[in-house]
């Protein structure tokens, strides 16, 4: 049961992903949020990666 949970969920986000690509808005967003990220980290430099919604990455 819980695998078809999960299954049935996966297959619903996928097909809310599908909509979204398709939606010039959202893209113009997560372009902004990748480039806010980007550009953060660039800035912060090599001693820490930058925080951006799920967890601190470190480089080495």
């Amino acid at each position: 049961m819980m695998v078809q949970t999960e299954n049935h969920q996966n297959n619903h986000k996928l097909e809310e992903l599908k909509r979204l690509i398709n939606d010039d808005l959202y893209l113009a967003g997560a372009i902004q949020r990748i480039a806010q990220v980007l550009s953060e980290e660039l800035l912060e430099g090599p001693k820490s990666g930058a925080i951006h919604g799920r967890k601190r990455q470190r480089w080495i």
